[in-house]
Order: structure tokens, then sequence, then C-alpha cells
């Protein structure tokens, strides 16, 4: 049903990430985005989202794998590593 689709939540993903930084055991230095199939399309709009400005970029490599409606290339940043990895079944 299209009127019940769940919307992609990377303010979620964003806080979670916030999180782990605050945690003493993690190294910063190393914390990595990545989503796969329906994470990936969450994963890539947090992206457009730091390009606007509206979160910072604490992350240092970024890895989608599967998933379909990705924003165009020139939406997300440009100084994070970005691995996209697709299917041969996926429809890009």
């Amino acid at each position: 049903n299209k009127d019940n689709l769940h919307n992609p939540a990377p303010e979620d993903a964003y806080a979670a990430a916030l999180h782990m930084q605050k945690c003493e055991y993690i190294d910063t230095t190393r914390i990595t985005l990545r989503g796969g199939s329906f994470g990936s399309v969450v994963t890539t709009h947090l992206l457009t989202g730091i390009k606007a400005g509206k979160f910072k970029n604490i992350f240092n490599g970024v890895h989608c794998c599967g998933g379909v409606k990705y924003p165009i290339a020139a939406e997300m940043p440009d100084n994070i590593p970005i691995l996209i990895a697709h299917s041969i079944n996926d429809p890009i």
C-alpha cells in the first residue's frame, strides 16, 4: 500500500551514532556508517542531510549495499569515502 510506506529515518541513525561517539570504548576516528537494503536508503538520506548542513559529519567512511531510490551523487558529501555495492538483481 503506497499510503503505508515507511519513511527513511536518518535522524534515528544519527542519534545512535552520536550515542556511540560518547562511549569511552569507541574509537571515534573509526566511526563508519553502513546500511544494507532499506538501511542503505536511510544511510544515503543521512548523507544528504550532512551535505545540507542538517547533521555534522562524524563518519570516516560509508558503505551502502543494495537498496533503491538513492539521492543523486551531487546531493551527497564529497569529503567522505563512499562505497556503494549492488547485486545483479538490484533495479538501479
